[in-house]
């Protein structure tokens, strides 16, 4: 499996790998009050960004989709569509879980 980083080391490992300081970063992001600071405490997990601000971010850093995706998860939101969903359809809740490799209930739950 591989290795689960933070939402914030997502981030500075994408920024090492293109060669920017936080400043120059900060600044290619463009994100109103994101400064370089600003960007140091969300890379060390110090402070957390909204599910916009990651998006921001993944869009100017022209990311995949799957990776967006996942930045939006790392900050705990799930999309409107998929929670009404699975509020609409809880009996497929177990489908869900086999379709991610997941354990088919969880302990405890019906």
């Amino acid at each position: 499996m591989a290795e689960r980083l933070s939402l914030g080391e997502e981030i500075r490992r994408e920024r090492v790998s293109r060669k920017l300081s936080l400043k120059q970063c900060a600044r290619h992001i463009g994100l109103s009050g994101l400064s370089g600071d600003v960007l140091r405490v969300v890379e060390s997990g110090e402070h957390s960004i909204d599910a916009w601000s990651a998006e921001y971010i993944a869009l100017r850093f022209e990311m995949d989709r799957a990776t967006k995706h996942r930045w939006i998860a790392l900050t705990g939101h799930v999309p409107g569509d998929i929670t009404n969903a699975l509020q609409a359809q809880p009996e497929k809740w177990d489908a869900v879980r086999a379709l991610l490799g997941l354990e088919a209930a969880l302990a405890g739950c019906p």
